[in-house]
């Protein structure tokens, strides 16, 4: 598990929701692993009801799996959320690329334009000086 600095005026229950949740999103926590309160409490140096607190949090997330008279564990990837956020975070990046390329359009037509108004203007003042 990769521990983070405590954050300046961050509560312990902040700090370990932070630090399991970053461990979790990015794996260091492996899917299916034991958590063990009395652990982590001493790994993350805060009491074991904050780490409680987190853990019932992470639970409501479906980060992690509370078994009764088993333990906690890190949750199993479930292939639907996974592909349900593939296909979010591949809509929404084209979205911002329909976004972005109309703003450029537009963008780019104005500068043109502006330069195409110039030269006519220009050569208007030209045509009329040499007449």
């Amino acid at each position: 598990m990769i521990l983070y600095e405590k954050k300046y005026k961050e509560t312990g229950k902040e700090y370990a929701y932070r630090i399991l949740k970053d461990n979790i999103m990015s794996l260091e926590l492996k899917p299916g692993e034991l958590l063990s309160e009395s652990d982590l409490s001493e790994k993350l140096n805060i009491s074991r009801t904050p780490i409680r607190e987190v853990l019932m949090k992470l639970k409501n997330e479906h980060l992690i799996e509370v078994k009764p008279q088993s333990g906690t564990y890190v949750s199993l990837m479930d292939s639907k959320i996974i592909d349900e956020a593939i296909f979010m975070r591949s809509t929404r990046s084209y979205i911002y690329e329909i976004y972005y390329r109309k703003r450029s359009f537009k963008r780019s037509l104005r500068i043109f334009s502006r330069g195409f108004i110039y030269r006519i203007r220009k050569k208007s003042i030209c045509t009329k000086v040499i007449m």
